[in-house]
């Protein structure tokens, strides 16, 4: 999988957890399929690390936790959101 992180200001923590649990529960609902065989190819999994990087002493603390969160989020079964 990849990894991709986003830095967002000034939005609160908790709505940012809601959107993308959202999104998490979309794309999790969707089945998808090759173009050419028409074979299910699986489905697609977020797992996400989530901290408020003002909560934080410096930009680096911030970064460790969002990804110790992401880290747990695929330890405990994927397709999750974990706060840092």
């Amino acid at each position: 999988g990849e990894e991709i992180m986003l830095q967002l200001r000034g939005l609160d923590p908790g709505k940012v957890f809601d959107q993308l649990d959202s999104a998490r529960e979309r794309m999790a609902a969707r089945r998808f399929v090759d173009r050419i065989s028409g074979k299910p190819i699986g489905e697609v999994t977020i797992s996400v690390g989530l901290t408020d990087v003002f909560a934080h002493t410096d930009m680096g603390d911030a970064l460790r936790a969002a990804d110790e969160a992401l880290y747990r989020a695929k330890e405990g079964g994927r397709n999750r959101i974990e706060i840092g």
